[in-house]
């Protein structure tokens, strides 16, 4: 974009030459900005050509001269008032986009960042957390199952779809300084869904899909019907979620546990599953049929996908949970808790 203003100087009262010169003057003295390529060769043309015209003016006849000189200050002054009127629309404008395009980023990033305390460094994410999360960040490991005693630089994202297990979980003490507790379940579309619970009012193992017939119609069971009944609940996707997380805070451990939906989570997030260090999904391994209709959460079907996004299955942890770390997996950070556990993952992290 091309600004040039002509300061404190009437253009309209000089004559060609000192025109002229004034043009050359103002370039010297940088009065004028450029930003694009494109518009830099426009400029030059509409203020080099008629200089060089006038320089060539001088080695012909005074009454040629005279003729031109009219025609190039003519041209001059035409060219100098349209690219002011021009430049002087396009500022208004760059100013207005400029401020948007500010108050949109600002919009998006006070939107989707969750609050997490300021010296966080290391965050948990679980989703389908039931009633004894894993980790428990800040609370005692002799009193809770799973517990972490309170570090500051480390975090819990707890992702529950059951009304009821938010609440056992704010009264057994989860909904601290170090916890997050998110009233959602996930899955590969963001909306509202019917949650299928079952096993009575411990939920264990409600899904957003429904059971297959066979285990509706048994008589014994979490799928038996006087222990099932129906809610509704906000659907998101893993992206979602970790979006919501600052770039700057390292995820070092995904757990899922989502009655079908693992692979389907996984997936919606996208590339931005690398940012985990480490996941620990439930699935279905070799021969075990899905317990939940109109979804694939097999092994089989889950590795492959993996592969392709980084990660390596590991510790042969892979029929009713499946272990993935990265590829190149970075060095775990001490004193953390961390599922995934044996001894060729020891030699795999050690290098």
């Amino acid at each position: 974009l091309f600004t040039y203003r002509i300061q404190n100087t009437d253009a309209g009262k000089l004559s060609s030459e000192a025109f002229n010169n004034h043009l050359l003057e103002q370039m010297s003295k940088r009065k004028f900005t450029i930003q694009d390529t494109k518009t830099r060769i426009l400029v030059c043309c509409a203020l080099v050509v008629p200089v060089l015209a006038l320089h060539y003016v001088h080695s012909i006849s005074l009454r040629e001269n005279e003729t031109i000189v009219k025609s190039v200050y003519s041209q001059q002054q035409s060219i100098a008032a349209s690219m002011l009127a021009l430049t002087s629309k396009l500022d208004e404008h760059l100013k207005t986009v400029e401020i948007k395009d500010d108050a949109e980023r600002e919009e998006e990033r006070d939107r989707m960042l969750l609050p997490f305390p300021a010296g966080v460094k290391y965050l948990y994410i679980n989703v389908g957390t039931s009633y004894d999360p894993d980790p428990a960040c800040a609370m005692d490991p002799e009193k809770v199952p799973n517990g972490m005693l309170y570090d500051p630089q480390v975090h819990c994202l707890y992702v529950e779809p059951l009304f009821r297990v938010h609440v056992a979980l704010r009264k057994r003490g989860y909904d601290n300084n170090s916890t997050t507790l998110i009233h959602s379940a996930v899955s590969r579309k963001t909306g509202l869904a019917p949650f299928h619970e079952y096993a009575g009012v411990y939920g264990s193992a409600s899904s957003l899909s429904i059971a297959r017939e066979d285990l509706l119609n048994s008589t014994t069971g979490p799928f038996q019907e006087k222990v099932r009944r129906h809610s509704s609940t906000v659907v998101v996707t893993l992206k979602t979620i970790l979006d919501a997380v600052p770039d700057h805070i390292r995820i070092v451990q995904l757990k899922t546990d989502m009655q079908g939906h693992d692979f389907n989570a996984l997936k919606s997030a996208g590339v931005d599953l690398k940012r985990i260090d480490e996941i620990y999904s439930e699935c279905d391994g070799k021969g075990r049929k899905s317990e939940y209709r109109g979804v694939t959460n097999s092994f089989e079907a889950m590795n492959p996908y993996m592969q392709r996004m980084g990660f390596r299955n590991v510790c042969n942890i892979n029929r009713h949970d499946c272990a993935f770390v990265k590829e190149n997996p970075r060095k775990r950070v001490e004193g953390l808790k961390y599922l995934i556990r044996c001894s060729a993952l020891n030699k795999l992290l050690r290098g």
